[in-house]
């Protein structure tokens, strides 16, 4: 049964990996990111092979981390759309746009 703190400390954990998201998604840029999405062209796709080595390994153990509180990453996409409102027709107003985008970040944890 989930506790009352682990609920809190789960919610504080998804407004975290949000926020570091959306700094990532505000450099660069989204109007950028629209075009990508526009063009069917992963915007996670494209962030996980920018990534160093160590920087994968590091974002790997973050995932794992998040999804061992019990975070989803429909609820970590969930929350990047509500701290960017802008964002939100990107994901959700393409036919299994959003879906893919999960799919691609279970993909990575799995290659690791």
């Amino acid at each position: 049964m989930t506790t009352f703190s682990q609920k809190v400390e789960r919610k504080f954990l998804v407004k975290t990996a949000a926020k570091e998201i959306k700094k990532e998604i505000e450099q660069a840029g989204l109007d950028k990111l629209k075009e990508l999405a526009d063009l069917d062209i992963s915007i996670v796709e494209i962030y996980l092979k920018s990534r160093s080595t160590q920087q994968e390994a590091k974002l790997r153990w973050q995932l794992n981390a998040l999804l061992g509180m019990g975070v989803t990453f429909d609820m970590l996409l969930e929350e990047v759309a509500r701290q960017m409102p802008e964002l939100a027709p990107i994901m959700g107003g393409r036919e299994g746009y959003k879906q893919s985008e999960i799919q691609n970040l279970e993909r990575f944890l799995k290659e690791g």
